[in-house]
């Protein structure tokens, strides 16, 4: 008999959706499809969260090989995160000689015979999504840059200016000041000539 695991998902902000509704209508469909329910796990956090304990011991138990189906109501309760995420997930399964199924979406399905075509397909979206969030990194930095932005990290030093510029203005040599932050002189140095001031 094929042993299946059971998961559901609920964020917090999930209005009128319950675990036990998505466990109900998954047993019922493993009961007509003559299925064994061999584990049952949840998780009630978002599917944006990496961490996820009830998802972990899913995969934990896969490593056992202690079922052959991972069983779910839908693939966005598997994860947000995009096709990508979801692309993996089934992936590192499939290491495990572990099936995917979604109850709500049978063609996301790597049981049977339409296993290779869903793993073409949603490579497929993956790749579409990666070159999409790639398009739109490089459509926010262009804007930055046409907006006179510099990119890039600060230099730790540079938080310390106007106090350092406050302390020359007291008459404080570079010494000194380096004495009181915690910065090299040859860096308050550099700092002064920057701006014009007398080290």
């Amino acid at each position: 008999m094929t042993r299946v695991a059971l998961y559901t998902r609920v964020s917090t902000s999930d209005k009128g959706q319950t675990v036990e509704n998505q466990f109900l209508a998954l047993r019922k469909a493993c009961e007509l499809r003559g299925w064994e329910i061999v584990l049952e796990e949840q998780d009630v956090i978002s599917g944006t969260k990496e961490k996820r304990p009830g998802l972990q011991r899913v995969f934990d138990a896969a490593v056992l090989r202690e079922f052959d189906i991972l069983f779910v109501w839908s693939l966005d309760r598997l994860t947000r995160e995009g096709a990508f995420r979801a692309l993996e997930i089934v992936q590192q399964l499939g290491k495990q000689n572990v099936a995917f199924e979604s109850l709500r979406e049978p063609y996301f399905s790597t049981c049977g015979p339409f296993k290779d075509v869903f793993l073409a397909i949603a490579a497929a979206l993956a790749r579409i999504e990666r070159e999409r969030i790639c398009e739109r990194v490089k459509a926010g930095l262009d804007r930055t840059r046409e907006a006179g932005t510099i990119l890039g990290r600060p230099k730790v030093a540079d938080r310390w200016k106007p106090q350092i510029l406050e302390m020359a203005g007291k008459g404080m040599n570079s010494v000194k000041i380096a004495k009181k932050l915690p910065i090299s002189a040859r860096t308050v140095r550099r700092m002064l000539r920057q701006s014009k001031v007398a080290a």
